[in-house]
């Protein structure tokens, strides 16, 4: 049963639907809640279409507002074969939705004097992953802003390449995590999966999250875009897209950083604030000429920022193929919403679900250039 959260009281949808539920419900909340309970029954009655349309077999959704969980909710299936339910403790794969969590460990041993975001990261792990020299150019603050000049991936069995000079502009890279992670484990002497428990899942109570990618029962299956299954692939931690979570969990971080735990406030305000400028010719963007930069769309340290009417919002998206993921907050309100599916149509939803939970239409979807349902 999907709960509403507000000031520690769970009230269930049926309550809210009840004659004497609905009045308790008035009189004890601000107005400023009052439509809360019409978008929790929104979703639950538009969430399943949505699905149908789409071919997404299982939906994991919460919802934060005045930076209080405010709604969670399971749809669907982990397993078709199985008919086994999405429940609570379902993990999604998280794909990029990896990357805001990683940097948030970095921003926490930057804040400790451990890593400077704008010494060459050469000079605490001197390995090297390229003869290119300009990898000594390649900071903790390029890599977590997209500007390192890598790839997304290199060609399997292939030679990592630097396109372009180091901070120079972006280009969304999966590869430059890989490497800041190896710079991380070799400073803090232990792999990521157990620093982002000592750091992260540990003190947020995250009971459900691993950067340690192990296929266990409570992992839902994926599924293409014909619907065949796909089981979910082994991986060792990787700062890129290993995290497995659920949306409540999920949640809970989002929650830290809109209350700006774990991180000083500076750093914090560092972390929200334009890194990189956007275009929107392309997201990978190693061999595209200069294109003229937006005026709404950036990109932080682990986070995408979009300018909508004023507000700031905090976004990033997740595709491991078979399973899609979108996280979006606002910064003013402190509201977001955080949803996981094991579809490779999963993204395709995106749209509707912003608008229902926050209201915004963001350019950043038009970006990403997914085929998306017309909300």
């Amino acid at each position: 049963m999907g709960i509403i959260r507000k000031t520690g009281h769970r009230i269930s949808l049926k309550q809210i639907a009840s004659g004497f539920g609905a009045a308790v419900f008035l009189f004890a909340l601000p107005v400023m809640c009052l439509a809360e309970p019409n978008m929790a029954a929104t979703l639950m009655q538009d969430s399943p279409l949505l699905m149908k349309k789409a071919g997404i077999p299982g939906l994991s959704i919460a919802v934060i507002h005045n930076n209080a969980i405010q709604w969670t909710h399971e749809f669907g299936v982990a397993d078709k074969e199985k008919n086994t339910p999405v429940t609570a403790q379902t993990l999604f794969s998280a794909a990029s939705l990896s990357k805001p969590v990683f940097a948030y460990i970095v921003l926490q041993l930057s804040d400790e004097g451990k890593i400077d975001l704008d010494t060459p990261l050469f000079q605490y792990w001197p390995n090297e992953i390229t003869d290119d020299p300009r990898l000594k150019s390649i900071t903790a603050r390029i890599v977590l802003s997209h500007r390192t000049g890598f790839p997304d991936w290199r060609p399997h069995g292939g030679q990592l390449k630097i396109h372009f000079q180091p901070g120079e502009r972006f280009s969304y890279s999966g590869e430059g995590y890989v490497y800041l992670q190896k710079v991380i484990e070799y400073i803090e002497k232990k792999p990521l999966a157990d620093s982002a428990q000592d750091r992260v899942f540990g003190p947020l109570q995250m009971v459900h999250s691993t950067f340690f990618s192990h296929t266990v029962p409570e992992t839902a299956k994926g599924y293409d875009d014909t619907g065949a299954p796909h089981d979910p692939f082994e991986s060792t931690g990787n700062a890129a897209y290993s995290l497995q979570t659920t949306a409540e969990d999920y949640a809970l971080f989002l929650k830290a950083v809109l209350d700006g735990k774990g991180l000083k406030p500076a750093t914090l305000r560092m972390m929200e604030s334009p890194q990189s400028t956007l275009t929107m010719l392309c997201t990978y963007c190693t061999d595209q000429p200069p294109a003229p930069p937006s005026s709404t769309l950036f990109w932080g340290l682990g986070w995408g920022i979009e300018r909508i009417g004023g507000h700031s919002y905090l976004w990033h998206w997740g595709d491991n193929i078979f399973y899609k993921a979108f996280v979006a907050m606002d910064l003013q309100h402190h509201d977001a919403m955080v949803y996981f599916t094991n579809s490779q149509n999963g993204l395709a939803i995106a749209p509707s679900l912003l608008k229902e939970t926050l209201g915004i239409n963001p350019l950043s979807l038009k970006w990403l250039g997914y085929t998306m349902l017309t909300p």
